[in-house]
């Protein structure tokens, strides 16, 4: 899931900005996101390992950046054309309703 954005986005924004706040900035998220895996996936259990509750916040956090990210995607596109505002929400939808369902079935 990483390839595509960092291997692809990451070397044409670096040809664009012809900067290393490129670089700055990508080791800082790896940062940040590392410090939030370990501060929410701390194991809080009593008597026993308990794998069903192991990822629940890091679920939690994943989904409302990623439906942040999403909303803030549509915004702008409708800002674009009120058509490319559709287009996109339909491209959302068509990749999130599956990803509902498959979390909803299995």
């Amino acid at each position: 899931m990483i390839d595509g954005p960092f291997f692809h986005l990451l070397p044409e924004s670096l040809k664009k900005s012809e900067d290393v706040n490129v670089l700055i900035f990508v080791m800082l998220n790896f940062v940040l996101f590392f410090i939030i895996v370990k501060v929410l996936h701390s194991e809080h259990f009593h008597k026993e390992k308990c794998d069903i509750h192991k990822f629940h916040y890091m679920i939690l956090m994943g989904d409302s950046v990623h439906n942040f990210i999403y909303g803030f995607i549509i915004a702008n596109s409708f800002i674009v054309t009120i058509q490319s505002g559709f287009s996109t929400n339909i491209d959302i939808d068509a990749h999130e309703i599956p990803q509902i369902l498959g979390i909803l079935v299995f």
